[in-house]
């Protein structure tokens, strides 16, 4: 029976070209599975592009006196180059500076606040008092709560615990190496508690990887979970038409991952409405390949999302690869610690 796929490419970072353990961990897999699957007859869709709208990039471009647009547009056209170099097909290459994933993902979050899925709460975020400036759990590092390793929020690289903000001890603002303070800043929060007895019941029945399910399940069965923190203070992101926010910026880690409705709007020719039907009436089934620094991403964020937007369903299967490491240590552009393709 034919069945519908929508393959996803976490979009990278426009801090760098792809490198060698992008291409060998994610996108060759991602690749080989697609054309699997369109080899057994299902209708498949490939969706990458660029994550634009990020400290990262703004960092290197900094570091290599560039401008910040003149960066992630010379980076994002690199990247698609080497996909293409690689022989990855890709059936929409949408990069997240584009007009059509802003409105997209404006209207994404138009429909969550339509549905009271998302809210404007006053919520502690990072402030560096040594740069007086607010700034986004990006641009912080510190020790991990559980572990004891250092560590970024996110993900922790050593024991690959989900790291939110208040469980990174000691953090310091990476620009100024100054420790940072939380001061209290009205943002926009997904209302997890509205749609966790959903997901769980849905994951506890998925075909997920075993380690990240029961991780999720886990998440998922504290008392109480936590609002999730949508949007920051940089203003190199998506900006929002909510006045009465302090933090009115989406945050990477929600409309980066959103690229997969952008990349379906552009194969379908048709705006958010369309795609969620297109999603629904087609029975399209999600797949992403990532590395275990965006599992959260993935596997709670876009979860909850596609929950919020009347999607009753998450993603059929998660392909998280290990980071691929050079001399002991993971390839990471922003570390500059990377073999690249050319």
């Amino acid at each position: 029976m034919m069945s519908s796929f929508a393959v996803l490419l976490p979009p990278p970072c426009t801090n760098a070209d792809l490198h060698l353990g992008h291409l060998s961990a994610v996108y060759i897999p991602a690749d080989i599975y697609a054309r699997y699957l369109a080899l057994c007859g299902h209708d498949v869709l490939t969706i990458s592009g660029a994550d634009q709208n990020n400290t990262y990039t703004k960092a290197k471009a900094d570091a290599l006196s560039m401008g910040f647009d003149e960066a992630k547009t010379s980076f994002a056209e690199k990247i698609e180059r080497s996909l293409s170099l690689a022989g990855i097909k890709v059936d929409a290459f949408e990069n997240t500076d584009t007009e059509r994933h802003r409105s997209v993902s404006r209207d994404i979050v138009k429909s969550l606040l339509a549905r009271d899925m998302v809210q404007a709460r006053s919520v502690p975020q990072f402030y560096c008092r040594s740069c007086d400036a607010p700034i986004c759990d990006t641009e912080v590092c510190g020790t991990c709560g559980r572990c004891g390793a250092g560590s970024e929020s996110g993900i922790c690289e050593n024991c690959n615990s989900f790291i939110f903000d208040r469980f990174l001890l000691a953090p310091k603002h990476k620009a100024c190496g100054s420790a940072c303070e939380t001061s209290d800043r009205t943002g926009l929060t997904f209302e997890l508690e509205k749609c966790r007895d959903r997901l769980l019941q849905l994951v506890q029945d998925s075909r997920w990887d075993p380690r990240l399910k029961y991780k999720v399940i886990d998440y998922l069965s504290r008392t109480c979970c936590e609002p999730l923190l949508m949007t920051n203070s940089f203003d190199g992101g998506i900006e929002l038409d909510e006045p009465q926010l302090d933090s009115k910026h989406l945050a990477i880690w929600f409309e980066a991952v959103w690229n997969c409705f952008t990349g379906l709007a552009a194969c379908f020719d048709c705006d958010l409405d369309g795609v969620l039907e297109k999603i629904d009436s087609r029975d399209i089934q999600f797949v992403p390949f990532m590395g275990q620094d965006t599992e959260f991403c993935y596997s709670v964020g876009l979860s909850c999302v596609l929950l919020g937007l009347g999607c009753d369903r998450i993603c059929d299967q998660i392909a998280i690869q290990k980071f691929v490491k050079l001399d002991g240590a993971k390839f990471s552009s922003s570390r500059n610690h990377v073999i690249f393709l050319d």
